[in-house]
Order: structure tokens, then C-alpha cells, then sequence
């Protein structure tokens, strides 16, 4: 492969995490609405299945995070394979930031994010209890 070929191939996969991200919150907000306005009142059987069926999906989405992970880690070492002297500036830049502390941090944080989510969406549905205001 190319360097042309292998920097898209990472450069897509930061655009499909941004938007599987986007779904990822979106779902869960759907879920935290849900719980607020209607399964606050119902069973834990309809919220466990309400569960289930957001950790399903939810696992879904972090399996395609996986995937594009092991596409950027496989691309990013072909990049790497490539001599420092045949790489053009922008691929070397893409190699040093690679093992910088920062590319560790950001996939560190946004591992953790997608648990967070999770866990902070399972706590609501089953721990959050709706009160009434009345104006």
C-alpha cells in the first residue's frame, strides 16, 4: 500500500469514530429521555429488557470502534515500516504522534468515555427515581 493509502485509511477511521460517537450519545440520550418520561414508572423486567436491548446495541458500536482500532493500529505500523527517509513530512509527523503521549491519553479517555456512557445510562434506568415538580 501506498502512504497516500495507508494516512486515509487512518484518516477514515477518526471520522467513523467522530460519528459512531455521535450515535453512541445519541442512543444513550434517547434512553435517559425514555427513562425520565416513561420508564421511571414501569417494571425492572421492561427495563432490564430496555437494557439489554441498549447493550446490545451499544456493544455493536464498540465492536466497529474495535475494528476501525485494529485497521488504524495495522496501518499506522505499515507506516511505520516505511523507511524514515522515503516518508514524506506529514506520514513522519503522523509516526511521531503515534507514540506521543497524547495519542495514548485521547484512546485512554475515549475507551473510558464509552463505558461511562453505559454505565451512567444502566444507573439511570435502574437507580433514578423521577420526582414531580409542580410550578
Amino acid at each position: 500500500m501506498t502512504e497516500f493509502e495507508l494516512t486515509s485509511i487512518i484518516q477514515e477511521v477518526n471520522a467513523q469514530y467522530a460519528g459512531l460517537y455521535g450515535h453512541v450519545l445519541t442512543i444513550s440520550f434517547a434512553v435517559i429521555v425514555a427513562t425520565h418520561y416513561f420508564l421511571s414508572a414501569t417494571r425492572y423486567l421492561l427495563r432490564w429488557t430496555v437494557f439489554l436491548l441498549y447493550s446490545i446495541g451499544m456493544l455493536t458500536f464498540i465492536s466497529l470502534f474495535l475494528q476501525g482500532a485494529n485497521l488504524k493500529s495495522r496501518a499506522l505500523y505499515a507506516l511505520n515500516e516505511i523507511p524514515p527517509l522515503e516518508r514524506s513530512p506529514f506520514a513522519q509527523s503522523l509516526v511521531d504522534f503515534s507514540h506521543h503521549w497524547l495519542f495514548t491519553a485521547t484512546g485512554v479517555i475515549f475507551n473510558v468515555s464509552l463505558w461511562a456512557v453505559w454505565l451512567a445510562t444502566a444507573a439511570m434506568l435502574f437507580f433514578w427515581k423521577r420526582t414531580d415538580v409542580t410550578p
